[in-house]
């Protein structure tokens, strides 16, 4: 027993020891510049919240002293699992709320950026014709998430973006960063002359995010309960003290990862949408999967989903949304979308 409050006590003094170091390269990078927009790529999760934390308390201490525009920025792909798209736009509209309480709105702006309609994941799916998203075929997410970041940085240059990245995520993202690394805390952004990615959590774990959010409350007062709660019930674990690695909030319609543990533990754990979500996807997969469902070219490959198909899905698709929303008030496309769907499927003679 003396041995786990020892243990309790030593990962306490750690992670303070990280957040006073981590404020202080965050107001450090904010206080001293003065020519450059400052970005948050700000995803909604744990890393981005964290980061989003100490920057609010920079804003908040030195608010005079603040000779730059810091940007918010929120990419909303269009197929967020619903449940954390909800906390999210919640959460922005608590930040906003403060953000003009404090008088700090020409100062921090938040925006959402979202795909153009031609960027769509249904657009690509049913006008298109492309089958859902594999490892090696990863068209979405430039589409969806990459591009409307990218068109708003480069209409913010020159600029810095906070990124949430740490050491240790997984093996892809350490090879993806070592490409890009420039220094301990810094990585080229894209490609995008002008643009530099700051990392100030890089050398953060897991636990310890989870840990620093659970004994502190954002600015305005109020915990990160919900957030927290998300994590532990999209966590087909026990819960997250037992050393099971956290899911990823995302895309329902994600079928880049082999086992969707984040749908998964949300159905196990009170949220009956998860399932349903979780098997149209399947469903979505499967029909765009099947040899017989694609277009087969001279050389023997498969190419896109046949139109027959696509409409079939189409049709099955806003059957299944208006089920979501009847049941459930969740709203997973919206009547603008498909209207513009239906009426780029009709120049297709689709539906005549």
């Amino acid at each position: 027993m003396w041995g786990d409050i020892m243990g309790l006590n030593n990962t306490k003094k750690l992670v303070d020891k990280k957040a006073k170091r981590t404020y202080e390269r965050i107001r450090g990078l904010i206080i001293h510049n003065t020519n450059k927009n400052i970005i948050i790529a700000y995803s909604g999760g744990k890393d981005s919240t964290l980061i989003l934390h100490f920057i609010l308390r920079v804003l908040k201490n030195n608010l005079k002293h603040i000779k730059t525009q810091i940007h918010l920025v929120y990419s909303d792909t269009g197929v967020e699992i619903p449940m954390y798209s909800q906390y999210v736009y919640t959460f922005l509209d608590q930040l906003g709320l403060w953000s003009k309480r404090e008088k700090m709105e020409n100062v921090l702006r938040i925006s959402i950026v979202k795909p153009l309609p031609t960027e769509s994941f249904w657009y690509y799916l049913f006008v298109k014709g492309y089958p859902t998203p594999t490892y090696l075929f990863r068209w979405c997410t430039r589409r969806l998430k990459t591009n409307p970041m990218k068109r708003y940085i480069l209409q913010n240059t020159p600029a810095i973006v906070i990124l949430g990245v740490r050491h240790n995520e997984s093996s892809n993202r350490n090879k993806s960063l070592n490409k890009r690394r420039l220094s301990k805390l810094w990585s080229s952004y894209d490609g995008i002359t002008g643009v530099k990615a700051f990392l100030p959590i890089i050398d953060w774990n897991e636990d310890e995010v989870i840990e620093y959010l659970k004994s502190t409350t954002s600015p305005w007062g109020s915990s990160y309960e919900r957030l927290l709660e998300l994590y532990e019930k999209a966590n087909p674990c026990d819960s997250i003290q037992n050393n099971c690695k956290l899911p990823r909030f995302g895309c329902w319609v994600c079928t880049v990862i082999r086992n969707d543990r984040t749908l998964e533990g949300l159905a196990k754990n009170g949220y009956p949408l998860a399932q349903e979500l979780y098997e149209f996807k399947q469903y979505l997969m499967n029909e765009t999967r099947k040899p017989e469902n694609r277009i087969k070219l001279s050389d023997g490959r498969y190419s896109k989903v046949k139109p027959e198909i696509r409409e079939k899905l189409f049709w099955e698709f806003i059957e299944f949304s208006q089920k979501v929303k009847y049941k459930y008030n969740i709203e997973i496309i919206s009547n603008e979308e498909i209207k513009f769907i239906t009426n780029e499927l009709k120049k297709l003679n689709f539906g005549e």
